[in-house]
């Protein structure tokens, strides 16, 4: 068939005969036959694009991917084994016939991956590997063996099965067979998208209490949601300072998921006044309220915002169990009571005695100056 073959089409090609006898039984065929030659052909799959070249070079094989599945984006671990030495030497059935040649071996000095696309395709873009020593060489042929490793950029990649080529090089330049292994790509979790959770305006029972709009926005659903405005415990306030708004209170309960981040802004009716601050109200060790500042904080204008995490120090409820409890106030600095203008001191007689002497000359002079027709010129006596 062969002969066949190239003298019809100019193709050369080659016989492969397998098995004891014309008619193989199926038990000594699965017992022997199929696994003595399976490798062989497999390797003949590798290089019938160019049958009679890249035999010549190393063959490639053990091609790894670490992971089972990489997302999209992410960078996924190869291995292979590029051997120039990877022969049986064998006397062949009939001793007519003499053994054949030992090839000679070259060194491998390069390997190269290529993803969807066999090294000979157009379009087929090379990923170098690294080479490094390998404990399946031979004695005297350490480099003709060598482990290739590296990293494939799966940005781009669709989701679902691709394949990887490697192949490797002797230093020669003769590239040999290839040999490949299926990379898994999964699609990148979608975004998650803040949720508005809160959007009110509070309004407090207390008198004197100014009204505030809370919102609250987290990548999860709640369905349980409680907030309230109330009275600012005045009496754990710092010194010097005064509650600027009534306590702000809300809870989150029932989120679909632990660990997740609230956003939250408050907006008050007015500018918040310079050097404010907001102040989480919550409980001591020893079961004491007091006010501990949220140094987070960004307050702009009249708003005021900041986040708090699930379990995290600002939960006041501290348990990482999908719900979050959060009150605060906003406290501003007291105002300075005003000046009060100097009184002259009343304990000190001597300076009530020239005080007095003085305002009397004045009179007296003045009433002289004006029988006499005259007139007291400013600054003169």
């Amino acid at each position: 068939m062969q002969q066949s073959l190239y003298g019809y089409l100019g193709a050369p090609s080659y016989l492969v005969e397998m098995g004891r006898s014309f008619y193989e039984s199926c038990t000594n065929f699965n017992k022997q036959v199929y696994p003595d030659n399976f490798n062989g052909l497999h390797y003949l799959s590798r290089v019938l694009h160019r049958p009679y070249q890249l035999p010549k070079g190393p063959d490639t094989v053990e091609v790894k991917i670490a992971a089972d599945e990489i997302t999209v984006g992410a960078a996924a671990a190869i291995t292979a084994l590029v051997d120039d030495n990877r022969y049986l030497y064998s006397k062949p059935g009939q001793s007519s016939i003499p053994a054949p040649p030992v090839p000679v071996v070259k060194n491998v000095t390069a390997a190269t991956a290529y993803v969807d696309k066999l090294p000979w395709e157009p379009g087929a873009k090379g990923i170098p590997l690294t080479l490094s020593a390998s404990n399946k060489a031979q004695a005297g042929f350490e480099n003709a063996t060598k482990v290739a490793s590296g990293s494939i950029d799966t940005t781009g990649l669709a989701a679902g099965r691709h394949l990887v080529y490697v192949q490797g090089t002797t230093e020669n330049g003769q590239v040999g067979s290839v040999s490949a292994a299926f990379l898994h790509v999964k699609a990148a979790a979608p975004a998650e998208h803040d949720v508005v959770l809160i959007d009110t305006q509070l309004t407090s029972q207390e008198t004197g209490v100014p009204d505030v709009r809370l919102n609250v926005t987290a990548t999860a659903r709640c369905t349980g949601v409680l907030s309230s405005l109330g009275a600012a415990p005045r009496d754990v306030l710092p010194a010097g300072m005064s509650a600027a708004t009534g306590l702000v209170s809300f809870t989150l309960n029932n989120c679909s998921k632990t660990g997740l981040t609230a956003k939250v802004t408050l907006s008050l009716p007015a500018a918040v006044p310079a050097g404010a601050k907001l102040l989480k109200i919550t409980q001591n060790a020893k079961g004491q309220k007091e006010a501990v500042e949220i140094p987070s904080a960004v307050i702009v204008g009249n708003t005021v915002s900041y986040a708090i995490t699930d379990g995290g120090p600002l939960d006041e409820d501290g348990a990482l169990n999908g719900a979050i409890v959060d009150p605060v106030v906003v406290a501003a600095p007291t105002a300075a009571p005003p000046q009060s203008v100097s009184n002259i001191p009343v304990n000190q007689p001597l300076a009530l005695l020239l005080a007095s002497g003085l305002i009397g000359w004045i009179i007296v002079r003045f009433q002289r100056r004006r029988a006499s027709g005259g007139s007291v010129a400013p600054g003169k006596p």
